[in-house]
C-alpha cells in the first residue's frame, strides 16, 4: 500500500496543516475578498482530505482552523498596526543597504 501523506512525527492537537492554511486564507481574503474566497476553498479541502485518509481527528482540524484564523486576524488587526511603519522603515533602510 503506498501512503499519500507524510506520517505523523509529532501530536496531530491541533492540525499543522489547518492551523496555516487558514491562516494564510484568512490574511489573503483580509486584504482582497474574492481572491481570498478562492484560497479558502483549497484551505478547507486539504484538511477534509486528511481527514478522509484518517490521518486527523475532526476536533484537530476545527482547533486548527480556528487558531490559524484567529492568529491572522490579531496579526492583521493588532500586530500590524502597531509595528507597520518601524518594519517599513527597516526594510527601506536594508533596500538602500542592498540587503533586502
Amino acid at each position: 500500500v503506498n501512503h499519500i501523506f507524510y506520517p505523523i512525527v509529532d501530536p496531530g492537537f491541533p492540525s499543522n496543516t489547518s492551523a496555516i492554511t487558514f491562516a494564510a486564507a484568512t490574511a489573503i481574503w483580509q486584504r482582497t475578498r474574492k481572491l481570498g474566497a478562492l484560497v479558502f476553498i483549497p484551505a478547507i479541502l486539504m484538511p477534509l482530505a486528511k481527514l478522509y485518509a484518517a490521518v486527523y481527528y475532526p476536533s484537530d482540524i476545527l482547533a486548527g482552523a480556528l487558531l490559524g484564523i484567529l492568529t491572522a486576524y490579531f496579526i492583521y488587526k493588532i500586530v500590524m498596526p502597531v509595528l507597520g511603519k518601524p518594519i517599513d522603515l527597516a526594510f527601506s533602510i536594508f533596500r538602500k543597504l542592498c540587503l533586502a
